[in-house]
């Protein structure tokens, strides 16, 4: 890239408002507000929001831009196999982020992927992602079901290409898809791949500001992305130690206010101990007194007894 290329890469640069964990897409969210820029899609629709970090990268690209740009997130908001499931707070979560800022231009579809479809006319959509359940038939059903919805424009982007393991199949989809279609893709952060898909979306590449077919322009690119996607998941890494210790910090709060509850129950239990003591200090000092008056009646008892008796005794004589 030359010296003037790269300023048209400046849209990536900005700093994403939205972060949370965990964060798979975090390290890909500076493309995506960079992609937005470029292409200025006039429908963009994500499949598989989940937390909302890549879809809030979107749309802060379009609000920031002043775009004319539709967004819609289609979710279920659920959970499936692979991202686990979930309660409603993670949908209220991302609600309470998406309302305010972006929705006058944006929509949170509830609905399945194939309920939604339905919901769009074919060729409409410019930006599709992908990021729904990724076994090998999931993703290739959401692309098939979704693709006559793409525009002549149409590009598609597909999250964890790169993710080999388990029942993960996107990384079998992409190689089969890019036979037919170009593309190019990123391995960091789970992998990211661009298809242009649309019969004017592979001219798409040279307006982005470089040749998908080069392979030196799309090291450079890789590079470039990886370094700011690096950026972005330590600072996901640093916002979870961040919550650790703030965590730690109100358990110690709570630990200090415990001991001084305990201490004070002490202090209280100790001056009720020490005014029991002399409580009991008293009352063995009473006992003792009345003892010894008990004692001396006893012996007064005694002795007029005895003299009873020799009183008794002398008379009989």
């Amino acid at each position: 890239m030359t010296k003037l290329e790269l300023r048209s890469f400046a849209d990536a640069l900005q700093i994403p408002l939205h972060m949370s964990s965990p964060a798979p897409w975090a390290g890909h969210t500076p493309f995506a507000m960079w992609l937005m820029a470029r292409l200025q899609p006039r429908l963009f629709v994500e499949l598989g929001a989940y937390s909302g970090i890549s879809y809030l990268a979107f749309c802060q690209s379009v609000r920031e831009h002043n775009l004319s740009t539709q967004c819609v997130a289609v979710d279920t908001w659920q959970g499936d196999a692979h991202a686990g499931f979930y309660s409603d707070a993670v949908y209220e979560t991302l609600k309470s982020n998406h309302d305010d800022l972006y929705g006058h231009f944006s929509t949170l579809m509830r609905k399945t992927f194939d309920a939604a479809v339905s919901e769009f006319s074919d060729g409409s959509i410019d930006l599709l992602h992908i990021d729904g359940l990724h076994t090998y038939d999931a993703v290739r059903h959401d692309f098939e079901t979704w693709l006559p919805k793409l525009s002549s424009r149409g590009v598609v982007v597909f999250h964890d290409t790169a993710v080999r393991k388990d029942d993960f199949g996107v990384y079998q989809f992409w190689d089969e898809i890019t036979l037919r279609y170009p593309g190019f893709s990123f391995e960091h952060s789970h992998g990211l791949g661009v298809l242009f898909v649309g019969a004017e979306a592979s001219a798409l590449s040279s307006f982005l500001g470089f040749d998908i077919t080069s392979p030196e322009e799309t090291a450079l690119l890789r590079s470039f992305f990886s370094a700011l996607g690096a950026a972005q998941e330590r600072r996901v890494s640093l916002m979870v130690k961040d919550h650790e210790l703030m965590l730690k910090m109100q358990e110690l709060g709570a630990t200090q206010h415990e001991l001084r509850e305990l201490q004070s129950k002490h202090k209280s239990l100790a001056a009720a101990s020490d005014q029991q003591h002399q409580w009991i200090l008293k009352l063995d000092s009473d006992i003792l007194s009345y003892q010894q008056k008990i004692n001396y009646i006893e012996s007064s008892i005694s002795c007029l007894c005895k003299l009873l008796f020799n009183c008794i005794r002398g008379r009989l004589r």
